[in-house]
């Protein structure tokens, strides 16, 4: 994945404000993969891309990068709010259609 300047998505810490001409937005959420680690829970921080409709449509490893100190504050702060919500499990990306993993 590249940056986020890379991939042109205009949002604020909060996440409310998305580029909708892209048709998706993404925050930082727990996800449960039980799959990785034999169907028992395994609660990983994740990247979660959304449709319009604020649908889950996949996922992807947290890229931790920015290029100013007061931008990866701004990133601690998404990945702190990943923790006021509660994690999504692996069955809310398996609908047809659907992504699950971005890189599968």
């Amino acid at each position: 994945m590249g940056r986020m300047k890379d991939i042109a998505i205009d949002i604020d810490i909060a996440n409310q404000e998305i580029d909708e001409t892209l048709g998706f937005f993404w925050n930082y959420r727990i996800v449960n993969l039980k799959s990785d680690n034999g169907g028992d829970d395994w609660y990983c921080l994740q990247e979660v891309y959304y449709d319009m409709q604020d649908k889950p449509t996949g996922y992807l490893a947290p890229c931790i990068a920015s290029e100013s100190i007061e931008g990866m504050r701004n990133v601690w702060d998404m990945m702190a709010e990943a923790m006021e919500l509660p994690p999504l499990q692996e069955e809310d990306f398996n609908k047809v259609g659907e992504l699950r993993p971005l890189w599968a």
